[in-house]
């Protein structure tokens, strides 16, 4: 039984009774969508909740501090908008959701999973809005056209198959490719309103909706540039399913395709001048050049698609260990990938209005593409890269699968029609299940890269992730076999990886030395990675240090300044370590102005007391007593050291009563007196200046004496108490 409703089709939906008025039905079945949208991917993200963070999450959210709003006002917030390697703008609508996370729950995962998954199911949402508009387009030019289902239930099914697809987990899963998720739903909104735009007839409908995707447009910017590939889409939409001929429109319709054009390329331009310019230069670090970048995309475009069709576990990876094409024929069939995907791309193309919806999914599959897999010297493959691009392919699927299935309805082969909806169900069961096991494996860093080990044994990338992960579990054996496996592969392989990856590998095997105290071993393996990358700040860092312990100053004041130099204005810890060398090698002035920087790059305790070291060494004792009264009252409690500056500081009474406050804490730590005395007075920190305490010295001595006498008499009353209460109970007796 089919009823019609304003030139819709609606089945009775399990057997419920149907709805007088139609319009109600409709949208009461969208709601039903929605509904049951969301709650198909909540099921199938819900264990990734608590996943840990990965890869590039490290850079981009926990060590960068612009991202860590402390607050919610504007000052805070607008710090997020900024790269910190770059200080430029970059990416601000995506990287403000972060600062907002952190706002909201610091470094605990949960929340940012949350966010991710309510953004996959807004544009899943959305995609369901834009694939119902885009049958309704295809059916007006197709009047004969006829589905077993409405035209929402085919929506619905290409929105499921595209949202629970095990290919979407990186995306989804993966935190900080949130920028690739919020663009594709700020792009696919945008689509949407676009639609409505066009097929508006009131004034204010079509300003409204043309309004809304011009600002959905700028978000999608905003969160990642692949956005700007946007209108080259709508261009093809327009040919695919408006019916619009660009070549003989009218002549204002060339202007303004001329216009948006330029437009365009100005966008592109501005942001991608920096990749634009720095193309050639940046393949330097690469082990492939653009001529063989552009040969070996054609293959794993057909990957991409392959995965699409047949999302088979043992290909579902993190990063594949791929080797760049060398030529046309090395190796030999690398031209098969390169004459299929530009026949299929020019059918696309020549298509558009003959097979509206095979070829526009095609036409946008590669557009989407067309960033990130062809010049620009990014790596190889991701499959985040398929998230917004594959979305048509599914709109198409969805379509023709109804289609075989009312095919063999009208021609009565129950058996074959319900053996396919049958394998229909099976596929999206399957589907939904492959999605939950893959987000289980992103549960951890081991998890995930042991996983690619699994699949691509010869990357030694995995190898070294799971060596960092090892030390910090201070296994440090364990972290040791990890790199000498991904060493071995290198030498193995020598010209396929970069000479940086190799660096990561002796980087973190001179962490390994140094957390074992085998400092000669660990300055080896550092000097190591910064010959092959001079631009590993933390190999300099650890250089700088580990020389500061050895006592050779000038060596550690070197290191730690090529550290501040590639990395330092993002980190107030690495010029406190630049400004403690610089103070023992007597350069106080520069010391001070160290320290300064990492005030003014975020408040720090020990930056001030090592200010007011320096101050000190500089007779400016005024400024020293500024910097410690500048400490705010609530971080200074059990604090000892700024105690002993403050009894160094202030003499008389006020010496003496923080003089016992000092005291008290030490008691109450049970700290081995001897032991932090010679600390203090050995002064050899590389994070603190410890002031000269010999005036102080024998007032502190009384005071932690007296202060273990008063510990000593309330224990003497606590054991006469025992003896009196032991006394009583006896006497009852």
């Amino acid at each position: 039984m089919v009823i019609r409703c304003h030139s819709i089709e609606f089945l009775p939906f399990f057997g419920f009774p149907i709805i007088n008025n139609c319009m109600n039905q409709f949208y009461y079945k969208q709601i039903f969508h929605f509904g049951l949208l969301v709650l198909i991917i909540f099921i199938c993200y819900s264990n990734t909740l608590e996943s840990s963070w990965h890869f590039d999450d490290i850079p981009n959210i926990v060590l960068n501090q612009n991202n860590h709003a402390a607050e919610l006002s504007w000052e805070e917030l607008k710090k997020s908008f900024y790269s910190p390697e770059r200080n430029k703008i970059h990416r601000p609508i995506a990287n403000l959701t972060f600062a907002l996370n952190y706002y909201i729950s610091g470094l605990d995962t949960t929340s940012y999973h949350l966010i991710n998954i309510f953004i996959h199911i807004l544009a899943s949402c959305f995609a369901y809005l834009v694939f119902r508009y885009t049958l309704e387009l295809y059916s007006s030019n197709n009047p004969k056209l006829q589905y077993p289902v409405s035209k929402e239930d085919i929506a619905l099914l290409g929105a499921v198959i595209w949202a629970i697809h095990p290919i979407q987990t990186q995306a989804v899963t993966y935190i900080v490719q949130r920028m690739t998720s919020l663009s594709a739903l700020f792009c696919i909104m945008a689509f949407y309103f676009y639609i409505r735009f066009r097929q508006s007839k009131e004034l204010v409908g079509k300003s409204t909706f043309l309004i809304l995707m011009i600002f959905l447009f700028l978000l999608g910017l905003g969160s990642k540039q692949n956005a700007i590939l946007l209108p080259f889409t709508l261009a093809g939409y327009e040919i695919a399913f408006f019916r619009t001929s660009l070549i003989r429109s009218r002549k204002y319709n060339n202007i303004l395709f001329l216009l948006s054009f330029l437009i365009l390329s100005f966008l592109m331009l501005f942001l991608f001048h920096d990749k634009i310019s720095s193309i050639f230069e940046a393949y330097s670090i690469r082990k492939f050049t653009l001529w063989e970048r552009l040969l070996t995309q054609p293959f794993l475009l057909m990957r991409y698609l392959f995965l699409i069709f047949l999302p088979l576990s043992n290909f579902l990876v993190l990063e594949i260990d791929i080797v760049a094409f060398k030529g046309l024929f090395d190796p030999f069939w690398a031209l098969l990938p390169v004459i299929f995907i530009t026949c299929l791309f020019l059918y696309g193309i020549v298509n558009l209005k003959k097979f509206p919806l095979v070829s526009f999914a095609i036409f946008y599959f590669f557009v989407g593409h067309s960033i990130e897999s062809t010049v620009i010297p990014l790596e190889l493959y991701f499959e985040h890269r398929n998230y917004l691009p594959s979305l048509f392919i599914f709109l198409a699927v969805s379509h023709y699968i109804v289609k075989i299935i009312y095919y063999y309805e009208i021609n009565n082969k129950k058996f074959i029609r319900y053996l396919l909806i049958f394998t229909l169900l099976t596929i999206l069961i399957g589907e939904g299940n492959a999605t939950y096991l893959r987000n289980d494996i992103w549960r951890d860093e081991i998890s995930l890269h042991s996983d690619t080990i699994n699949k691509f044994p010869d990357n030694p990338r995995p190898y070294v992730a799971i060596a960092v992960e090892k030390i910090k579990e201070n296994k440090l054996n364990e972290a040791l076999e990890y790199l000498k496996q991904s060493e071995s592969l290198h030498n193995q392989y020598p010209t396929r990886f970069q000479a940086n990856w190799l660096a990561k590998i002796y980087y973190n095997a001179g962490l390994v030395f140094k957390r074992k105290n085998e400092n000669e071993k660990a300055i080896t393996f550092l000097t190591k990675a910064i010959y092959l990358d001079a631009s590993e700040w933390l190999a300099h860092v650890n250089l700088g240090l580990l020389f500061f312990e050895k006592g050779e100053f000038e060596r550690a004041e070197n290191y730690l300044f090529n550290a501040v130099q590639l990395y330092g204005k993002f980190s107030p810890e690495l010029y406190n370590y630049y400004g403690r060398v610089l103070y023992e090698n007597k350069k106080y002035e520069e010391a001070v102005e160290a320290f300064k920087t990492g005030l003014s790059l975020r408040e720090m305790r020990l930056v001030r007391y090592n200010l007011a070291a320096t101050y000190l060494k500089q007779g400016f004792v005024e400024k020293a007593k500024f910097e410690i009264i500048a400490i705010h009252p609530d971080e200074t409690k059990k604090d000892l050291s700024y105690y002993l500056y403050r009894s160094f500081l202030f003499p008389g009474e006020e010496s003496d009563r923080v003089l016992t406050i000092l005291a008290e804490i030490l008691v109450d730590r049970g700290e081995d007196y001897c032991e932090w005395i010679t600390n203090v007075e050995k002064n050899n920190s590389v994070v603190l200046i410890f002031p000269d305490i010999t005036d102080i010295k024998y007032q502190l001595k009384v005071a932690y004496e007296n202060e273990l006498l008063i510990k000593e008499n309330q224990l003497k009353e606590k054991f006469k108490m025992v003896e009196k209460c032991e006394l009583l109970h006896n006497s009852d007796l």
